[in-house]
């Protein structure tokens, strides 16, 4: 006899020992009638959330019945339902999104453009999908491409992003080149036929989620496959077969080098006609289909920053570390900042800037830790072995 078979036999013989005792008191058949209810009731949110998720997002602001409803996801493997679109995303009306736009840009230096344009993309396809008439097949909110050398702040953009649109942002970000090989990658996104992969686990536990690809075109053609069939369905399969959603999410795919697509400016930038040929362009140079590419809603190219605004981010970085010791900054000679400037290659961006910094910040801390004088300012040291008359 087959093992489950067994269990299940197991199981009922269990069930059936336990309701002949529960029947034989008054008190008995009340805790049988509550099983009962509660069966039903588990049953009525399993079916549900097979056919239309959607009507359980008013439950979902209930915490009783939000905790039932994740008990019967765990237990079934369902995908949690999406709570109610207010509830979820901080940003709804067109002048939320304009009020994100400017508070976004104080954070981010050297990509006003790009975060028009992507926060601009987000708002339109709210509104067009509030019109819409049916939730079959709805697209994520958003699949962008990032192209550009590494350190520009492409994957901090696409976190400021989340962080502003999403009242709960969680992100999963995963790079290709982090692995051994595409399989290994593949393997861990989209998982085995004995395992759900970390991509489809995290979205149907929470369906708001940001997917941050970096070197989306080293995933083997299997996963680029998988990847492409679910932006094009809007959900992915998990191995018992449900329907995973992924139309509360947001994907940014980020690539190194997907060729000179800044030669195409003169069509208008992301207009359709200039889409088409930049999906052709990566193609070409990364070998990603463009049955995937064409799914893609905004293909944005990233260049190095300027000094400025390199200056700028390091700025933020040494007022940050400084609030984190409690303390503020008040000052920072000139000298440290071109310097750190000078220091930001473009192969590296600003991977080691905040331990170069930090070692630069620690003498300074110190003493405003032993003193409690609160407020930094960061000067130049004296180059060591200098003697006075």
């Amino acid at each position: 006899m087959d093992s489950r078979i067994f269990q299940w036999v197991f199981i009922v013989a269990i069930l059936l020992m336990v309701v002949t005792q529960l029947v034989k008191s008054s008190f008995g058949q009340f805790i049988l009638f509550l099983l009962v209810i509660l069966f039903g009731f588990g049953f009525a949110i399993y079916y549900l959330l097979g056919r239309s998720p959607e009507k359980l997002a008013p439950l979902r602001d209930l915490p009783v019945a939000n905790k039932f409803i994740d008990l019967v996801c765990f237990v079934t493997g369902r995908q949690a339902p999406s709570t109610t679109e207010g509830s979820a995303l901080r940003l709804q009306l067109k002048s939320d999104f304009d009020l994100a736009k400017n508070d976004l840009k104080q954070l981010v230096y050297g990509h006003k453009q790009h975060i028009d344009q992507i926060l601009g993309h987000i708002e339109e396809n709210l509104a067009l999908r509030d019109a819409r008439q049916t939730h079959l097949r709805t697209p994520p909110l958003g699949i962008f491409i990032f192209i550009g050398p590494k350190g520009v702040g492409k994957q901090f953009l696409a976190r400021g992003i989340s962080n502003f649109l999403f009242e709960e942002p969680i992100c999963l970000a995963v790079d290709m080149e982090s692995f051994e090989d595409g399989q290994s990658a593949q393997r861990y996104l989209f998982g085995t036929g004995a395992e759900d992969g970390a991509l489809i686990r995290a979205i149907r536990k929470n369906p708001y989620h940001t997917i941050i690809l970096e070197n989306v075109d080293l995933l083997p053609p299997v996963g680029v496959s998988q990847l492409k069939d679910a932006l094009r369905s809007g959900t992915f399969s998990d191995i018992r077969g449900n329907h995973v959603r992924i139309d509360n999410c947001l994907f940014f795919l980020i690539i190194k080098d997907g060729g000179n697509i800044s030669k195409l400016e003169k069509l208008g930038e992301n207009s359709p006609q200039w889409l088409e040929r930049a999906a052709e362009m990566i193609s070409a140079k990364t070998e990603l289909p463009l049955a995937l590419l064409q799914r893609v809603q905004y293909v944005l190219s990233f260049s190095p920053l300027r000094p400025r605004d390199k200056a700028c981010v390091i700025l933020k970085t040494i007022s940050r570390l400084c609030r984190e010791h409690r303390a503020e900054l008040d000052w920072v000679d000139p000298e440290i900042l071109v310097e750190e400037v000078m220091e930001i290659k473009d192969t590296d961006g600003f991977s080691q800037i905040e331990n170069r910094i930090e070692k630069i910040l620690r003498p300074e801390l110190l003493k405003a830790a032993r003193s409690g004088q609160k407020r930094i300012r960061l000067l130049t040291p004296e180059p060591s072995g200098t003697t006075y008359d």
